[in-house]
C-alpha cells in the first residue's frame, strides 16, 4: 500500500537550483523577499532584535511557518554575534534554520544541501564572507556595526526568501504583512533579564 505524499512536500531535485540565491524572482515573489528582508532589517534596526531572531521571525511571520515568538527566541538564542565567538553570522545561521523550517522534509542531503550551499555562497558573494568577526569589523563604532548587522540580517532574509519561494511559491500567500517593530523587544527584556 502506497501512502500519499503531503501536498506541501516538493520536489526539492528539481526546485532548488545548484548555484547561489542571488538571482531575484519574478513579480510578486520578489516582492515578497524585498519585504521579508526589510522586515528583518526593521526588527533589528528598530525592533532591537539581534540579528538571528529578526531573520527568522521576518521570514516565520511572512511565509507562515507557524513558530511562536517564545519558540524563536529559544532557537536563535545562540546564533547572535557570530554564535558567541564571532564565527560564522547568525544571520546566515538564522537563514539556514528557516531553509529547514520551511524545506526540510525528510533528513539532509541532496537538494537541501544544495539549497544550504545556495544560501552560504549567495551570501558570501555579496558580503566577502560569513564570519561575523570579519563582516563587522570595519565597524568603527557600535552604532556603524548596529545598522550594518540589520543589513546583514536584510540580505540573509532576502536570501533565504528566493530559495525557500523558487521551491514552494504557495508560501509567498500563506503568512502576513507584519506590523512595525515594537518600540521595546522581547529580546531586550531577556537581555535585561
Amino acid at each position: 500500500m502506497t501512502s500519499a505524499r503531503p501536498t506541501h512536500l516538493v520536489n526539492l531535485e528539481q526546485a532548488i537550483p545548484a548555484q547561489p540565491a542571488g538571482q531575484p524572482l519574478e513579480g510578486e515573489l520578489e516582492s515578497v523577499c524585498r519585504q521579508v528582508g526589510e522586515r528583518a532589517r526593521r526588527l533589528m534596526a528598530e525592533g532591537g532584535l539581534y540579528c538571528a531572531p529578526a531573520v527568522l521571525t521576518a521570514l516565520d511571520e511572512r511565509l507562515g511557518g507557524g513558530l511562536d515568538e517564545d519558540l524563536v527566541r529559544r532557537l536563535t538564542a545562540g546564533l547572535p554575534e557570530g554564535m558567541g565567538s564571532g564565527c560564522t553570522c547568525g544571520a546566515l545561521s538564522a537563514g539556514q534554520m528557516a531553509l529547514g523550517l520551511f524545506l526540510g522534509q525528510r533528513g539532509y542531503g541532496g537538494a537541501m544541501t544544495r539549497a544550504a550551499r545556495g544560501l552560504h555562497d549567495g551570501f558570501k558573494a555579496r558580503e566577502g564572507s560569513t564570519c561575523c568577526r570579519v563582516l563587522v569589523k570595519k565597524s568603527k563604532s557600535r552604532r556603524a556595526r548596529g545598522e550594518h548587522c540589520a543589513s546583514l540580517a536584510g540580505h540573509a532574509a532576502e536570501l533565504a526568501c528566493r530559495l525557500v519561494l523558487t521551491a514552494r511559491p504557495e508560501l509567498a500567500a500563506a503568512g502576513q504583512e507584519a506590523p512595525a517593530p515594537p518600540q521595546r523587544s522581547w529580546w531586550k527584556r531577556l537581555r535585561r533579564g
